[in-house]
């Protein structure tokens, strides 16, 4: 087991290699974890606001006790100078002047040019609060065109204003919660084409250089052990890489990983590393050993694909073409997997269609190795 011990010795070298990209991929899973367990619940935005009553009438005091309810009324002392310090420090969102005239203005319908309202132009709780005061004022109106008293009218609208409708936020992903998973799984596409192509590029083509590989071949060894090695040493870290980020996929997502769905998701991300093994045994016959080309190439080739077939840009956002152009390459097929199962995309799961989609990666590993193949029988016959 010559060769083997020789694989892992120079493996060892790049572990720090290794963990330095499973600690990246790691911080980002538990940043997507910890956002997803925010609580998204949507509550109403309460303001600060001034208010000045120059009409005092039973009108203009219902639309004060409507604003009490929905906002923080606050007084600033000092003039207009002092509210205009308060809005431009954000410690006081708006100033509103409730002109004289205000109740008999909504009796005859006419709503226009009933308040004076300061507040930093542009902002979102300025047009909220001008959106409420509109909805109010108009409110009223139909109230008091019905027969009522501009008093009555405006009490009325203040309570149907306070009326609320119950929202519940349904989720679609086949009770997947925000199919996080499904972000992890896509994110291996990545992490592991860069990995094997940068940590074990060089290992292997050490093997496949002129010298070395006489060297072996004048040797006892058998060239079927040597390569059975080389198989052996390859699955062996393979397995290892893939597992620990299994367990990663445990760690920040616990029992999902472990239902029907998430076993899916963890078979495709394993084809998939088989591929990436296939993808790195061809480069590797070309003979690309230094660490600066690998880095180089590991990381054209796996953001490259990663963006072109949908890992970090969703496919419904990628045009026709390159969607085309990405489904000849392996991650295309494996987020076209994912998406399906976790319920992202316009395809109704389907066993089936599920599993021929993991068929095609894995024709795509075959493939790759056929080509590491020739390719190596090519180069020995061309030294002899």
């Amino acid at each position: 087991m010559q060769v083997y011990k020789v694989f892992m010795k120079m493996a060892r070298k790049r572990l720090v290699t290794i963990l330095m990209y499973f600690g990246i991929f790691a911080l980002i899973c538990f940043i997507m974890t910890a956002n997803a367990q925010q609580d998204k619940d949507y509550s109403d935005k309460k303001l600060k606001i001034s208010v000045a009553d120059m009409d005092n009438t039973e009108a203009s005091r219902s639309l004060r006790d409507y604003i009490s309810e929905n906002h923080e009324i606050v007084t600033i002392d000092g003039g207009d100078g002092a509210l205009q310090d308060a809005i431009y420090y954000r410690t006081l969102n708006c100033s509103l002047t409730i002109k004289a005239g205000f109740g008999e203005a909504v009796a005859a319908g006419e709503g226009d040019g009933l308040f004076e309202m300061v507040s930093a132009s542009g902002t979102y709780e300025s047009q909220l609060f001008e959106g409420q005061l509109t909805q109010f004022v108009k409110t009223a109106e139909m109230y008091s065109a019905s027969g009522m008293g501009s008093g009555e009218a405006c009490r009325a609208a203040a309570e149907a204003q306070e009326q609320h409708v119950d929202v519940t936020v349904e989720n679609f992903s086949a009770g997947n919660p925000g199919s996080r998973l499904s972000y992890f799984t896509q994110y291996l596409a990545y992490i592991f084409l860069v990995i094997m192509i940068v940590c074990f590029t060089p290992i292997l083509s050490a093997f496949n250089t002129l010298d070395l590989r006489r060297r072996i071949d004048c040797s006892a060894l058998p060239l079927a052990s040597k390569n059975m090695q080389l198989f052996c040493a390859t699955g062996t870290l393979t397995a290892a890489i893939w597992l620990v980020f299994q367990i990663l996929g445990v760690a920040c997502y616990g029992g999902e990983m472990f239902s029907k769905t998430g076993l899916l998701a963890m078979l495709n991300s394993f084809i998939f590393m088989v591929v990436a093994v296939g993808i790195t045994v061809l480069i590797a016959q070309f003979g690309i050993a230094g660490d600066d080309v690998c880095s180089m190439i590991g990381n054209t080739v796996s953001l490259g694909m990663a963006f072109l077939c949908g890992v970090f840009v969703p496919q419904d956002l990628l045009g026709d073409g390159v969607l085309k152009a990405a489904s000849f390459l392996p991650a295309y097929w494996l987020v076209r997997a994912n998406n399906m199962l976790f319920g992202l995309s316009d395809e109704g799961y389907s066993l089936g269609k599920y599993l021929s989609y993991l068929g095609i990666e894995a024709l795509f590993a075959v493939v790759l190795f056929a080509a590491a193949a020739v390719v190596a029988k090519v180069k020995r016959q061309s030294a002899e």
